[in-house]
């Protein structure tokens, strides 16, 4: 359906948008739902705000989106900006869009209101689409002229809140029992509890392709552990490998990045080849440089982890365990302790 073509439907703002759905949503409480979209108004919340507190109102704006049509990305951008973003934020009109719409069509979309506004605060966003496209080059172009937060990382956590939400409901769940959660596209099905497993992996899959450090870390932990699915070391290293490809190319190009994420992925990567490896081998060399790097990226817990693998050599592990040790690593000072309490009685 062409916005032109629409004539039905004249709108200027959310709330007449609400009215108007009103026979076609009976299920739906409309006053209730204008009075969510005014307390949003003066709010101003971000999208994951919504989703967990302002779950009705989703609905709605699903079937707002359905009833415009997306025909024309870049038509509908100009109607964004003319009809001052629904009545609502910015921030719901972007993140609504990356749920419901395919990436390209999200990109145009994106393109399309910084052609009618040049000022709008997308520049990281766009970036970061060129970047799950593989398109680098763009991605760097348009992080260059960013100096703000990305809306991808909202749709990424949304998702990744998601995932919680199906594991914690899947470890107290009865085999044969079955519970009620969000599909990711604003319906709620009822699924077992492999499903809540399985749906779990696949939120943090999404998470992951549209660029989150922290999703990708997580899948590679939980395969690491084998906390929640068989552990499979194999899996565990591809997916941490795509975290820290992921963190290395933001890291450099991109003006902000998950530096915890990035540090415990290369953490977790190091302690599965020094764990598995002979010492003398290529990965386990790797595997400790790997443990160096998280330890300088922030995570000190790397440094334990970097005494562990050294303690057959003492003046290496006491290297390790300090640094560690000094930044409050209980373990790391107990370790340390014993060392220097068997130096001094080898001293006697």
């Amino acid at each position: 359906m062409k916005l032109d073509e629409n004539k039905d439907f004249k709108v200027s703002n959310g709330i007449n948008m609400l009215k108007d759905l009103k026979d076609e949503n009976k299920d739906f409480d409309v006053s209730n739902g204008i009075n969510m979209l005014k307390d949003l108004n003066q709010r101003d919340d971000c999208f994951p705000f919504i989703v967990y507190y302002y779950f009705p109102l989703i609905t709605v704006l699903k079937k707002l989106f359905g009833k415009i049509g997306f025909d024309d990305p870049k038509k509908y951008a100009n109607y964004v900006i003319k009809e001052k973003y629904f009545g609502y934020s910015l921030n719901n009109v972007i993140l609504s869009t990356l749920i419901l719409a395919k990436r390209d069509y999200v990109l145009a979309f994106l393109k399309g209101l910084l052609e009618v506004n040049p000022d709008l605060p997308i520049n990281m966003t766009i970036g970061d689409m060129y970047k799950i496209n593989g398109d680098y080059e763009n991605a760097i172009k348009y992080y260059q002229k960013a100096n703000e937060e990305s809306f991808l990382d909202l749709f990424e956590n949304y998702h990744i809140y998601l995932a919680d939400e199906n594991l914690k409901k899947a470890r107290l769940l009865p085999e044969e029992e079955h519970i009620t959660l969000n599909d990711g596209q604003f319906k709620e099905k009822k699924i077992d509890k492999k499903t809540c497993y399985s749906n779990a992996i696949a939120f943090l899959s999404i998470a992951g392709k549209y660029g989150s450090i922290l999703a990708y870390k997580l899948l590679g932990r939980m395969y690491y552990e084998g906390t929640d699915v068989e552990k499979n070391l194999d899996q565990a290293k591809t997916y941490l490998k795509k975290a820290i490809a992921l963190g290395e190319f933001e890291r450099e190009y991109r003006p902000y990045y998950d530096r915890e994420s990035l540090s415990r992925a290369y953490n977790n990567l190091g302690c599965i080849l020094v764990e598995n490896s002979k010492t003398d081998s290529d990965d386990y060399l790797k595997g400790i440089e790997y443990l160096k790097i998280s330890g300088s990226l922030g995570f000190t817990r790397a440094y334990y982890n970097l005494g562990i693998a050294s303690l057959n050599a003492d003046k290496e592990a006491e290297k390790w365990f300090s640094y560690a040790a000094d930044d409050g690593n209980e373990m790391a000072a107990k370790e340390l302790a014993m060392i220097k309490s068997k130096k001094n009685n080898t001293d006697k």
